[in-house]
């Protein structure tokens, strides 16, 4: 294993920006994560001490997971994701001839926290490694462990140090209008997608466009319909404000989303945040979802909207 110096810097700002894709194996902006267990600790426990090894061949990897006591690397947060030990078997002899492995594992006082690698970068033998901890508005009182696993090319690693970086963003509620209504359909004629609407007249054609297709009507839980809801919307609220409708196929209707808020891409485009929650016991019913998020025609122009979407699975210790 590489000797190496670590150098951990920790600082705070609280500013709105994404969660990454967390459900089972992640690869998103470098960094692919698994959740791993760890139990309920007293208060001794320090969360902020994050440790940062260095991996460069098979051998070494497995000699970290055999001498790891502390997380069980076994541990699967639900029934469809990957134990680390699985996730790494993929890291083979023919794999490190050509790549390394940075393993940064952290303690985190909640299991909704995020993470995404913000930089990579190389600078006269020094590596840098910004990664940011992203806490939602919202998160479970339930302690949570990560092995998060940067990949990177044997190449591109030419340093002595390591120098890791981690910044904190509390995410801030989004003030600008969100809903979701229930919008029975057969789900084997509905396609999950992304329309913005920007006119009243646009939204009075989807209605009647899709009235044969999904029950718009349908106030399931009591909740208010979906041709309530987007009634509201007048010539008045068109004329500087737009509305973007994401449709969702859930394998269950107990499943519920949150809408964390929108952000830019360095390529311009419009990414709209969402985080789905499924509780530990859920319904056996396909649910279809109509999102409805309000935008500011000015604010957030853009020429292409995508989604993203990060899991939350309530287990038992967050319950």
């Amino acid at each position: 294993m590489k000797r190496f110096a670590v150098v951990l810097l920790v600082s705070v700002f609280a500013f709105g920006l994404g969660a990454c894709d967390q459900a089972s194996i992640s690869i998103v902006d470098g960094v692919r994560a698994t959740r791993i267990d760890t139990p309920r600790v007293d208060g001794e426990h320090e969360l902020n001490d994050y440790e940062v090894v260095v991996i460069e061949s098979r051998e070494a990897l497995v000699a970290t997971i055999e001498s790891t006591t502390d997380h069980d690397l076994g541990y699967k947060a639900h029934g469809d994701s990957v134990a680390f030990v699985d996730f790494t078997d993929a890291f083979d002899e023919a794999y490190f001839a050509s790549n390394i492995i940075i393993l940064i594992i952290i303690d985190e006082f909640s299991q909704s926290v995020r993470h995404r690698v913000a930089d990579v970068h190389s600078d006269q033998g020094q590596l840098g490694l910004h990664v940011e901890r992203l806490i939602p508005p919202v998160h479970v009182d339930a302690l949570g462990s990560w092995h998060l696993v940067v990949e990177l090319d044997r190449e591109r690693f030419d340093a002595d140090t390591v120098d890791v970086r981690m910044t904190t963003y509390q995410e801030m509620p989004y003030e600008g209008g969100f809903n979701a209504a229930r919008t029975w359909a057969p789900y084997d004629e509905v396609s999950e997608g992304l329309y913005i609407i920007e006119t009243h007249e646009a939204l009075l054609a989807y209605l009647e466009a899709n009235e044969a297709t999904f029950n718009f009507d349908s106030t399931f839980g009591g909740h208010a319909s979906f041709r309530d809801v987007v009634g509201q919307y007048d010539e008045a609220y068109f004329a500087t404000r737009k509305l973007a409708f994401v449709v969702v196929v859930e394998a269950s209707g107990s499943n519920y989303h949150r809408f964390i808020g929108p952000r830019f891409l360095e390529d311009g485009t419009l990414e709209l945040r969402f985080e789905r929650v499924t509780p530990i016991v859920g319904t056996t019913d396909i649910a279809i979802w109509h999102l409805i998020v309000e935008l500011d025609k000015g604010e957030h122009a853009a020429d292409n909207v995508v989604t993203r979407f990060t899991d939350t699975y309530l287990d038992d210790s967050a319950s």
